[in-house]
């Protein structure tokens, strides 16, 4: 992760491509984003699209407020979305189950303790016996890649 001095800048969400990953128009700069400290299901995952729609619910098409703080191993901004009513939208997706707390931007207590909250309510992704996590999954469908490709 690249990190720079914290931007904050107003924007529109131009497209959610899923639960954690937004494209924002900046003054007519287009921008793939990953939102900071969560990790929403893949596509293929159970609760994917539950994720996606509700991320388009919060921010698809409406004006923004980003903090965005430096950029990913693929260049992407990470950022935290606050939309119209002045929500946490990073917050918001660990809060309904809809996707884990991810440390890697840092320790948020405030982010794990809606995790705690969200897995003791059952909700979303929460509400599955075993759901796998999505770097697991991810980590899974590349080994799995490099099997079906080395034969």
């Amino acid at each position: 992760m690249v990190r720079n001095r914290v931007q904050l800048y107003q924007a529109k969400v131009r497209r959610v491509i899923d639960g954690d990953t937004v494209v924002i128009d900046r003054d007519g700069e287009l921008i793939m984003c990953r939102l900071m400290g969560i990790d929403a299901p893949e596509d293929g995952q159970r609760w994917c699209v539950e994720a996606r729609d509700f991320l388009i619910r919060c921010v698809g098409g409406k004006e923004v407020q980003v903090m965005q703080y430096g950029t990913d191993k693929y260049g992407r901004a990470l950022i935290i979305l606050t939309n119209h009513k002045g929500w946490d939208v990073n917050a918001e997706m660990i809060a309904m189950g809809l996707a884990w707390y991810l440390e890697s931007g840092g320790k948020c207590l405030h982010y794990m303790s809606l995790e705690i909250l969200a897995r003791k309510r059952k909700f979303g992704i929460w509400s599955e016996n075993y759901l796998e996590r999505p770097w697991e999954y991810r980590r899974r469908k590349r080994r799995e890649k490099l099997i079906r490709t080395s034969r």
